[in-house]
């Protein structure tokens, strides 16, 4: 069973206040193309009021003949994504593409079949300064969608792998990986080290969650792909309303290098009732979660407001920056590394509430 970080919660609490990470977009920043962010997940509900403009958009299919894959890239009809699944891909023969004819015409293939990964997806990018919802943290981005999630939370972590090499391949520069499984078959384990490999080689950061076990995971337990620890990339941990710890969250000295904000986090759904699958819907459209799933995005949209505002600058010194951003936090010593955390991410020049 794989695990996607985060749940519904029906609460609303009103933050205290913390210290801000300021990310400066100045006028060269603004310049720049905005930055491509693969959401690998259960999908994105790109329907949305709040994301349908901030969608990442594939030119060449969108531009297409249906059923057809007209970029050659292994997909058919990914004008926002794709759906990675080697269950979906051994019913219909290909991977399928989300915006396409198979997405739309066929209402049992919802864009986002648990809502999870269009809640991770608010908190990145949800489109700011527009009147509605909410604004997301990230300044000028564009959100890929890679579905690899089932709408029963089983996934195959081989699936995960596809995934990331899918974001590399078509130009993602941050994948955020809000999910995890505790065990992995070793043939699984090298195909997903490989993934992040290839992923590092192209100068990809993976932001991944740390899991809500709370679990030492430099101990006997595992988290992948946050246990692989490759220089590429950003394992998070979740905090909770006071700035600790939050008591779901795993941890670890050597496996986890920060944490940020994973409670009582607002962000976009998609439209509709909940059920036993759909655990992530509301008919507003938005929803509170908590989990390291609603941490992980918080670092994602700084990784990308970084590489916005520093086009030039290479990954590993994105993530460096990520790092020394971080503020010391007592009560994560000797549980993560540096025992610092970012507990809120600001967008200057830009107003709005974020999530």
């Amino acid at each position: 069973m794989i695990n996607p970080c985060s749940g519904p919660l029906r609460l609303t609490i009103v933050l205290g206040a913390f210290i801000g990470v300021m990310v400066g977009v100045g006028a060269n920043a603004s310049d720049a193309p905005p930055v491509i962010v693969a959401v690998v997940d259960s999908g994105i509900d790109y329907h949305h009021e709040d994301l349908k403009a901030i969608m990442w958009v594939n030119i060449a299919e969108r531009d297409g003949i249906d059923y057809v894959d007209d970029d050659g890239n292994g997909c058919v009809d990914d004008i926002y994504g794709c759906d990675v699944r080697s269950l979906v891909r051994s019913n219909l023969g290909y991977y399928p593409g989300l915006g396409g004819p198979d997405y739309e015409k066929d209402r049992y293939m919802r864009p986002d079949g648990i809502g999870h990964g269009t809640h991770v997806a608010g908190v990145i990018g949800a489109q700011r300064g527009n009147g509605i919802g909410i604004d997301g943290l990230a300044d000028n981005v564009r959100l890929m969608a890679v579905t690899f999630i089932n709408p029963g939370n089983s996934a195959y972590m081989a699936d995960a792998a596809v995934a990331i090499r899918y974001a590399v391949d078509n130009g993602a520069k941050i994948i955020n990986c809000s999910f995890g499984q505790r065990y992995v078959e070793p043939d699984v384990f090298y195909q997903l080290q490989d993934a992040v490999t290839y992923a590092d080689a192209h100068g990809v950061l993976i932001v991944t969650a740390a899991g809500n076990f709370g679990h030492d995971l430099d101990a006997t337990d595992s988290f992948f792909p946050a246990s692989l620890q490759r220089d590429n990339m950003i394992t998070v941990a979740a905090l909770d309303a006071e700035g600790g710890l939050w008591k779901h969250s795993n941890y670890g000295l050597r496996s986890v290098d920060i944490a940020a904000p994973g409670t009582h986090v607002n962000s976009t759904v998609p439209k509709g009732d909940l059920s036993l699958f759909r655990k992530l819907y509301d008919p507003s459209g938005y929803m509170i979660s908590e989990g390291t799933s609603v941490a992980t995005p918080r670092v994602t949209a700084l990784v990308a407001n970084l590489t916005q505002q520093y086009p030039n600058v290479g990954h590993y010194q994105i993530r460096q920056m990520v790092l020394d951003q971080a503020v010391s936090n007592p009560a994560l010593a000797g549980k993560i590394k540096r025992g610092a955390s970012i507990a809120h991410i600001v967008v200057s020049g830009i107003g709005g509430v974020t999530p």
